[in-house]
């Protein structure tokens, strides 16, 4: 897959479609807020600052530590 023009949201939203998890299926296996979530994807909200944060999500989208979707997802953000 390429990332090279995909905004941080849109790489999010598509590794949680990847998952096979809706948004609220997502939010709700991992205690997060659906709002705040789409405001994620969808780019309303910037991309989380906190490198604990970013490795939380990272982890919840089982991105593999040290994987080239891993850098991505660090870059983007």
């Amino acid at each position: 897959m390429s990332y090279e023009n995909k905004n941080f949201g849109e790489f999010f939203k598509e590794r949680r479609i990847t998952l096979g998890k809706t948004l609220r299926q997502f939010c709700a296996d991992n205690k997060l807020d659906p709002g705040n979530i789409s405001k994620l994807e969808r780019g309303l909200w910037p991309p989380p600052q906190s490198r604990e944060i970013l490795e939380k999500y990272a982890n919840l989208l089982k991105i593999k530590k040290g994987s080239d979707d891993w850098y991505t997802f660090f870059d983007l953000a």
